[in-house]
């Protein structure tokens, strides 16, 4: 299975009020945020950055091996948050696709 692309939502990892979304330095937040995620939890990516969904950021990481996934489902679990799969559709356009998580518990 060659690497694919997913995101979470940026204030699931990051306190909200400690994040200013109209920031220049965002995308080096991104990468920071990429860079602890494949030290500390083994969860590899290529390239880390955040793209607004509505409004909402989310950090995208592209290149995910598949072997980190079991790490990155968990991460949302304890997070209690939603895993998208990230595809680009356009230049300025992409789709958010839901994954089995189901972040209010059963």
């Amino acid at each position: 299975m060659e690497p694919r692309s997913y995101a979470l939502p940026l204030y699931s990892l990051v306190d909200k009020a400690k994040v200013d979304p109209r920031s220049p330095q965002l995308q080096e937040l991104a990468e920071r945020l990429g860079g602890y995620l494949a030290a500390s939890l083994g969860i590899n990516s290529l390239h880390a950055r955040v793209e607004f969904a509505d409004k909402e950021p989310m950090l995208i990481l592209h290149g995910v091996e598949a072997a980190a996934l079991p790490r990155l489902f968990a991460l949302a679990d304890v997070q209690r948050t939603q895993l998208h799969e990230y595809n680009r559709d356009g230049e300025d356009q992409f789709t958010l696709r839901p994954l089995a998580v189901k972040p209010e518990g059963d």
